[in-house]
């Protein structure tokens, strides 16, 4: 159902239903409630108040919440605070659904909310950063992968086909500060989330058939997937790596054997993870269906790192990890940029200036999710213009690859031309060391 036909149908339901609705009067979308118009039953105490106008300040917010209207996730507030909230949305959906009409989505000038359901849950995204709703469902989506890997997809349908009002807050425990840091990661606008890739390091091709041939030559005999990874790294691999370098547990030297549900491997059952950190940044990642190998593994990566000291392996990924700049590519006028090879799925851009503050970065991300929104609509031209006073941003995509860039305001049609394909060119050139094309296999 379009967002057109949505809102039409929410009018003219609140004109059928007047004074039956409360929660869909015009307070529900105003700016300056942020998300909901505070309810009554909030207590007036000033401790409370100021709690409650912090999570309202928020930009953005996740809930996820059963069938049966009980919460289970939200990223800010305590229960206190978002347990009538999630509420109304529960109360809002089933509305909607008793009129076998499956509420999508809604909005207004400034507040985007975006509702998902898989399996037993209702996912919900609710967002003033002037995102798609392609976009937050992607992100919905996401959120929901991460909870069945941690649950396996069959025991999650079956806990709520036995019992549907069951608390599955509890049952996730400490996890949460898995979803908080893949929360935090979505809602700070990481480029792997928006173009579904993954950025690899910038390697001389010689020093990844290095790594490939040790990985191979170290193999245990029940490895599934091997992998190293550093801070600069699809789904799968991102909520792993969300997991691994997102959480402080992981950092602490020692060794982990995590089991994880891939529901696109096997929805019923777990795959074993084996995570040690070999550097300050780096992380070996090994992993296999059978529980009782975590000695095997730990063997594979003693001779993985015996090998990487020999050839020095681990100076050359933390050199790389300073990755290039734009200035690099002979591209003056290009502020940043970031090229994504369809193919690959993976994605390369420069790294960000020293003078560059998180607010700057945040401001650029913000500018490359409105590029992105604009080639997710059904009838788009393969490229698209942003042109404002402090910027110039261009979406030009192909069927071979992605490209994003913000320019400076002052720039010619073409100079922005010439830099434009002074990148691609570079790209092109330095191909085999921005994109993992073959890796090991065995």
């Amino acid at each position: 159902m379009s967002k057109f036909k949505e809102e039409k149908a929410l009018k003219n339901q609140k004109e059928k239903s007047k004074g039956t609705l409360p929660f869909l009067d015009k307070a529900f979308f105003k700016e300056e409630s942020n998300v909901f118009h505070n309810s009554r039953s909030c207590n007036e105490d000033s401790k409370n108040e100021d709690k409650i106008e912090a999570w309202k300040s928020r930009k953005k917010h996740f809930f996820i919440l059963s069938r049966a209207g009980k919460p289970v996730y939200s990223r800010y507030g305590d229960e206190m605070i978002i347990s009538e909230y999630m509420g109304i949305i529960q109360i809002i959906i089933s509305f909607f659904h008793s009129k076998e009409d499956n509420l999508r989505s809604f909005a207004s000038k400034n507040l985007t909310v975006v509702i998902l359901l898989e399996g037993p849950l209702y996912l919900v995204g609710i967002s003033k950063l002037h995102e798609s709703e392609t976009q937050i469902k992607a992100q919905l989506n996401i959120l929901y992968t991460q909870i069945t890997t941690m649950l396996t997809l069959d025991k999650l349908l079956n806990i709520f086909v036995h019992k549907e009002n069951f608390d599955l807050k509890r049952l996730l425990g400490n996890t949460k500060i898995f979803l908080d840091a893949l929360s935090d990661v979505i809602i700070e606008g990481e480029p792997s989330i928006l173009l579904n890739g993954l950025q690899c390091l910038r390697l001389r091709r010689s020093i990844r058939m290095k790594i490939d041939s040790i990985l191979i030559k170290a193999k245990a005999k029940k490895l599934l997937y091997g992998i190293i990874v550093s801070n600069l790294c699809i789904i799968k691999l991102f909520l792993l790596f969300s997991m691994i370098f997102n959480t402080t547990s992981f950092k602490d030297g020692t060794e982990h054997w995590i089991p994880l549900c891939f529901p696109k491997f096997d929805p019923k059952g777990f795959t074993y993870c084996y995570i040690t950190f070999i550097s300050e940044s780096t992380a070996i990642v090994l992993i296999s269906t059978d529980k009782n190998t975590f000695f095997e593994m730990r063997q594979m990566k003693q001779k993985i790192i015996n090998d990487f000291n020999v050839h020095n392996i681990l100076n050359v990924i933390k050199f790389a990890e300073t990755s290039y700049t734009t200035s690099d590519t002979n591209a003056p006028y290009l502020y940043h940029f970031i090229y994504k090879s369809r193919a690959d799925v993976q994605f390369t851009m420069p790294q960000w200036e020293t003078s560059e503050n998180i607010i700057q970065k945040q401001k650029i991300m913000k500018i490359y999710h409105k590029l992105h929104s604009l080639t997710q609509k059904k009838s788009y031209s393969r490229l698209q213009f942003i042109s404002t006073k402090n910027y110039i941003a261009i979406a030009w995509i192909t069927s071979i690859f992605e490209f994003f860039t913000i320019a400076k305001p002052e720039t010619t049609k073409q100079h922005l031309i010439k830099n434009v394909n002074s990148v691609l060119k570079w790209i092109k050139k330095e191909e085999y060391r921005l994109f993992i094309k073959n890796g090991a296999t065995f």
